[in-house]
Order: structure tokens, then sequence, then C-alpha cells
């Protein structure tokens, strides 16, 4: 989120997916008023990375939107587990206005945003018979959520909004932390971006102590991408990319 909340302060994603007005218009569910809904997670950011992000924009070869929302009829679809396709739409409140926005946001390559839920086969599960107890059974077959873009309720992740659009709270975090006693002041993930001024250079000391220099992004992303042990070259061109995209250059798609 960090790397995608410093593309949008370059004005490479358009500033109406965090705005909590604009939310509101479309969004049938309000992030705020809401904060244990999903919404803002499943309908923005899953649909940002997977489905707008991890896809280049225009045709395909029957002359078809490549970002084009996913048939949300009954029974089991041609385009299940196509990660390409928009989710979702009957969460938004203007689905129309939603492509429009998302339209204008350029494609990245490189697998940065590759959603990574897949159908397992017979030889996965030979392979590696540990994959079933984490697989969930889907018609005739077993599939692996990791990320869960999905139509079926029960393959969703529970990323609450108010992890987004917490404002100021208090929390108890001393399971987590070690301790005993404490209250915790926590604010939403937005809420504590929106402080942090992000430079795409060197920060002037005026600005040392609240600028995040976007260097950073590759310093602890690549060494993520290195533990998952997957597409580690293409995921460090990508954050190269919009750096260089950043300080001048171009990105391809949109």
């Amino acid at each position: 989120m960090i790397f995608v909340w410093f593309t949008k302060e370059k004005r490479l994603i358009p500033e109406e997916l965090f705005d909590r007005a604009r939310l509101k218009t479309l969004l049938n569910s309000d992030p705020d008023l809401n904060a244990e809904d999903s919404s803002y997670y499943l309908a923005i950011v899953q649909n940002l990375f997977f489905a707008t992000l991890s896809v280049e924009a225009g045709r395909d070869a029957n002359g078809k939107e490549n970002r084009r929302w996913a048939d949300h009829g009954a029974g089991m679809k041609n385009d299940r587990l196509v990660h390409s396709f928009y989710r979702y739409k009957p969460v938004f409140r203007d689905a129309d206005a939603a492509l429009n926005i998302f339209s204008t946001i350029p494609f990245l390559n490189g697998g940065l945003f590759e959603c990574l839920d897949r159908e397992l086969t017979e030889r996965d599960l030979l392979r590696n018979p540990e994959l079933k107890e984490l697989a969930s059974k889907e018609g005739s077959g077993w599939v692996l959520r990791v990320d869960g873009f999905s139509r079926r309720t029960d393959a969703q992740p529970v990323v609450p909004n108010k992890l987004f659009f917490g404002g100021e709270a208090q929390a108890d975090l001393n399971a987590d932390l070690g301790t005993r006693g404490k209250r915790y002041e926590v604010r939403g993930l937005l809420d504590i971006f929106s402080t942090y001024k992000f430079t795409v250079e060197e920060n002037t000391p005026v600005e040392a102590e609240v600028a995040l220099d976007p260097g950073l992004l590759a310093r602890f992303r690549e060494p993520a991408c290195k533990l998952q042990r997957r597409h580690q070259v293409h995921r460090s061109q990508a954050i190269r990319l919009v750096l260089h995209a950043a300080r001048g250059g171009r990105l391809h798609g949109g």
C-alpha cells in the first residue's frame, strides 16, 4: 500500500480512490460509517491491484476491453479464476464511474500486483499433500486462495475499513507486543500516510523528519520478494519503472 500511495502522490493513481468524500458516492457502503466491512479492500484495493495495475489497457483479440467487469451470472463461469476482470460490481454505487477512474491508471508490468489465487492440479497435490489443508473445495477441484479475489464470500479476506480509515483510536495490542495493561494509540493506514510528504529526491533538512524518499520502497520491497522466492527480478524492475516515471519518465498503458 505504501508503494501505491507513493504512485498516487505522483498522480499516477487518482486521488479519488483514497478520498473519503468521493468514496461515499462511489461505494454503496461508506467506509467511515461501516468500519467492520471489508468493502474498501475488496472493491478498491483488490480491483486496483489485480485488475488494473496488472492488466494492460486496450482490447483483446475479440475486440473486448481488457479491463472489464467479470460476469456476475449464476453458476460456474468462464471467468472463474481469471484475475484480470473486475469483481464486486454490486459493491459499487456507480460502477461506470469506477470503471472510468480505473481506466486512467497505467499498467505496471512484472507481476508486482499479481493475484496468487490458483487452482491446484493433481500433480500439485501429489507433490505437496499438505496443500489440501490450505485449499478449499470449489466445484470438482481444489483452489488455493491466497488473496481471495473472488465473488465467493467464503473465499474473500476480511480486511476491515477501519484499518484504512480508522481515524485516531485506542487499541489493546498487549498480546501482540508482549505487554500488559496498556492501551495504544492507533490510526488508519491511509490516515498515517497522509501525514507524510512523499518525495522523489533526497529530503531537504526541513522535510527530513516527515518525508519518505521513494528509494526506501525498493529497499523494503526487494528483500520481501526474495523471501517470497517468486518474480524477484520482475518485481524490482516494476518498482524501478515507477520511480523512473516519478522522476520525469513515462509509463506504458493508461
